[in-house]
């Protein structure tokens, strides 16, 4: 019976693999024009991320501007004083908020506005900036890795081990012998005995001269850093030129455009204190582009995701809407009544099997998602690396046919003044 409410499960499964993909709604942005997405915030402190991925375009390049809140949470989305609000907003901006000239609920807001570039056409060039730190990384892991006493541990290691293995030898063939000559035990003891103070007198003959050598370093460290304390200032020193280098990087980084990992959008999460209407803007400056927007609230989607940092995405809501509903379905009056022989135990691995399906499908669509991203990025990044090269070649094509039309005309010009040259 268990096995037959399975069987009856699999095509409403199967459906809701097969129902629907979820893509985020995309916009076409004219060049120097400004498409905008509003969401309602009802509740004080609510977690909201702004989520944007330039699909197409001659420049991957956008500013955006998460604001808010720009009107009043009880206005409705379809009214004109939305609409009026937002134009109030675009002249005013936050001094709107001053004096509770619009009403009480437009009074102790906390605002929000943030601005920046989105840069997808630099995503290569930064994606090799950390290709190259972590080469660095590696490679001064390398470096450690091969200091004298590192390189002693290591060698130190090899050799107890040879010594073991030819402890082992030896005493496997003195067991052989002494099978063979019962009488030789005491010089089978005395032979052992040996053999294990001469692992340990080189054992120790090898710590003294690893010490002699690391004193012998230090003492040229110091000399070289100028007296006493000398090698303890260059090591500082050291240290403080590896660091400096990672904190001008990071220095720089909050500096610069938002340059992301291809294929993955950018997504900025916030707090939003004041409840309101908030909207997420993206301009065109740089040419025509079709672009992803999603705002998500922690209130629809759920809470922040502790990997991400990050307002799960609609495709993971959608997922669990999905699932949910085969739980409402397993659990349906009518069908525990036809399934009158299915026991308690039945059911709990269902639930379980559909907590694992909810998991595995949302891991599907949201690799598909990026993998759609991904190509997305490639297609329209080959194509304007083409359009370059094409454009490079024009160039240089044009500059050669100059370059060759003036060798022409200066050498005819130098035939043709032959008489004044005295032929």
């Amino acid at each position: 019976m268990k096995l037959q409410h399975l069987l009856s499960l699999l095509p409403i499964i199967i459906h809701a693999q097969s129902s629907s993909t979820y893509l985020p709604l995309s916009y076409t942005i004219p060049t120097s024009t400004t498409e905008c997405l509003y969401e309602r915030i009802t509740t004080p402190h609510e977690h909201v991320t702004s989520s944007l991925f330039l699909v197409s375009g001659q420049e991957l390049t956008a500013a955006y501007t998460f604001e808010g809140p720009v009107a009043p949470v009880d206005i409705e989305s379809n009214g004109r004083e939305l609409q009026k609000y937002i134009s109030i907003y675009n002249q005013q901006g936050t001094r709107m908020f001053v004096n509770g000239r619009y009403g009480d609920s437009m009074m102790n807001v906390v605002p929000i506005q943030i601005s920046g570039i989105v840069d997808m056409e630099g995503e290569m060039e930064d994606y090799m900036d950390d290709t190259t730190e972590e080469m660095e990384r590696m490679r001064e892991m390398e470096r450690q890795r091969n200091t004298p006493s590192n390189r002693y541990q290591q060698h130190h290691k090899d050799e107890v081990d040879e010594e073991g293995q030819r402890y082992q030898e030896m005493k496997r063939d003195m067991e052989e012998r002494r099978r063979d000559h019962p009488d030789l035990d005491d010089y089978t003891i005395a032979h052992e005995e040996q053999l294990k103070r001469q692992v340990e007198e080189e054992a120790m003959m090898d710590d003294d001269f690893i010490k002699l050598q690391m004193d012998h370093e230090a003492h040229n460290n110091g000399n070289r850093g100028g007296g006493r304390g000398g090698g303890r200032r260059l090591q500082e020193v050291d240290q403080q030129q590896q660091q400096q280098p990672q904190y001008e990087g990071r220095r720089r980084r909050l500096t610069e455009v938002e340059n992301l990992v291809p294929g993955e959008p950018f997504q900025k999460t916030v707090t939003a204190e004041s409840p309101g209407w908030y909207r997420l803007c993206v301009t065109a400056k740089w040419g025509t582009i079709e672009v992803e927007l999603e705002l998500r609230k922690s209130s629809t989607y759920g809470p922040i995701n502790k990997h991400t940092g990050h307002v799960p995405g609609s495709e993971a809501a959608i997922t669990h809407e999905e699932i949910h509903h085969l739980y409402e379905k397993e659990d349906d009056a009518t069908v525990l009544a036809e399934e009158e022989a299915i026991k308690t135990e039945d059911l709990s691995t269902t639930k379980e099997q559909l907590r694992i399906l909810e998991k595995v499908y949302q891991e599907i669509i949201t690799k598909q998602l990026e993998e759609r991203r991904v190509w997305n990025w490639r297609t329209v990044k080959n194509q304007h690396l083409y359009s370059h090269l094409v454009l490079g070649n024009l160039v240089e094509t044009v500059v050669y046919c100059a370059i060759s039309g003036y060798q022409v005309f200066t050498i005819r010009k130098w035939f043709g003044g032959g008489p004044s040259l005295g032929r």
